[in-house]
């Protein structure tokens, strides 16, 4: 009835060209201007790491007789010591990988109730990690990784053109105290399997969410704060991606994988809150320069739209595997007379190994570098100017890093 599983990991390593302290105001976004600037003079240089991270997964499921079960999942992690969820303080606790309750039926399919994890998320995610790329994938572009009051549907499996195909739909209503901007989500989910082929298609649509680039991002409200929810001076935003996933088992021993994501963004105004600390909204890709209102306490944001590409491979010989790719964060197309990013781009490499000792430990070897277009921010893609294993583009256009550890299942 009751099942228990998980992992937890250390890493130990090394990431070239860091610099501390380098940012004017540490922790600020990367779409308000007085972040922009680093100060003169400071020095960069290679850094230790270290990373850990534990995942405990408890399910339960029971059986209702003539094929219905029904279950719950709950699940969390935590990195570094801390529980992963965005670090924006208390208006942000609350996140769970899983905290659901489920209906199976072999023949209907299964209906999911709570918070759970995008698969815009869980499914680049995968492929990241199977190629030694999983962050540069799965924690860029315009989607959203973490839901809390979703309702999910997944079709029973169904035989099309000589292979089977699964369709799943999510909808999440976010922060139900935003009354004035209400917030939806919508993520439809396609997988068709046909011989060694394997195609996973995504699309998700979000309206009122947190303006954001980084694909683990929770969905909520417009703002992190309950109190904006029926400020009227809020403007409406949206954005979204479309992707798709391949990958093709060219041996026994070898798979190759690529994916293909565009992401759009509406672009938010940026506008004085009063319920913010920082004293604005949450707002993106704005023009700075454009005062709209007189008294220059509101300034415009534009859309945009950006592709991203990603190819890869695992190879399994023995108790080693080997794996590899490369990650491109395309430049944006955007109206913005302003610089926010959108002219830069980046390409990131990765390259690792793991040695299975059986019972499920594994020993882990990752190598990556990346390489940004030009100096200035980060490609639009990417959330914080300290985008790619805290390379920030703002000082150098090249980073690398390797690590080594160890994986725990259980």
């Amino acid at each position: 009835m009751f099942v228990f599983g998980g992992f937890a990991e250390i890493r130990l390593g090394m990431r070239s060209n860091y610099c501390a302290d380098c940012q004017w105001i540490p922790g600020q976004s990367k779409e308000t201007p007085w972040s922009d600037a680093v100060i003169p003079g400071r020095e960069f240089h290679s850094v230790g790491t270290t990373f850990t991270q534990i995942h405990p997964e408890l399910a339960a499921w029971y059986p209702l007789g003539r094929g219905y079960k029904l279950g719950a999942v709950i699940s969390q992690r935590w990195r570094n010591g801390e529980i992963d969820v965005p670090n924006m303080g208390s208006s942000w606790t609350g996140y769970w990988y899983k905290k659901l309750i489920a209906l199976n039926h072999d023949d209907f399919g299964k209906w999911q109730i709570g918070h759970m994890m995008t698969q815009a998320w869980s499914r680049s995610d995968a492929m990241g990690n199977d190629s030694s790329l999983s962050g540069p994938l799965s924690a860029t572009g315009a989607g959203y990784g973490m839901l809390t009051n979703a309702i999910r549907y997944t079709a029973p499996t169904v035989d099309v053109a000589k292979g089977t195909m699964t369709l799943e739909f999510t909808y999440d209503r976010g922060n139900r105290n935003f009354k004035v901007h209400t917030p939806h989500f919508l993520e439809v989910y396609g997988q068709y399997k046909q011989g060694n082929w394997l195609f996973e298609g995504i699309y998700q649509t979000t309206r009122n969410g947190t303006p954001t680039a980084w694909g683990q991002g929770p969905f909520r409200g417009l703002t992190p704060f309950n109190a904006d929810g029926n400020n009227p001076d809020l403007v409406e935003a949206s954005q979204g991606i479309t992707m798709l996933m391949a990958r093709y088992e060219l041996d026994k021993a070898t798979e190759l994988m690529g994916a293909v994501r565009r992401n759009t963004w509406s672009g938010v105004d940026a506008v004085a809150v009063t319920t913010n600390p920082a004293g604005w909204n949450n707002m993106f890709n704005v023009d700075w320069s454009d005062v709209t209102y007189a008294d220059g306490k509101k300034f415009p944001g534009y859309g945009a739209n950006s592709v991203d590409l990603m190819l890869g491979f695992k190879h399994v010989s023995g108790r080693w595997t080997t794996m590899g790719g490369l990650v491109y964060l395309g430049a944006a197309s955007t109206d913005n007379p302003s610089e926010r990013g959108q002219s830069n781009s980046s390409l990131v490499g990765g390259f690792g190994m793991e040695y299975d000792l059986g019972n499920k430990v594994k020993l882990t070897f990752q190598t990556g570098a990346v390489h940004y277009a030009r100096l200035g921010l980060t490609p639009m893609s990417l959330g914080s100017n300290e985008g790619l294993n805290y390379s920030d583009s703002r000082i150098t256009r090249d980073s690398n890093w390797y690590t080594a550890g160890v994986v725990w299942g259980f």
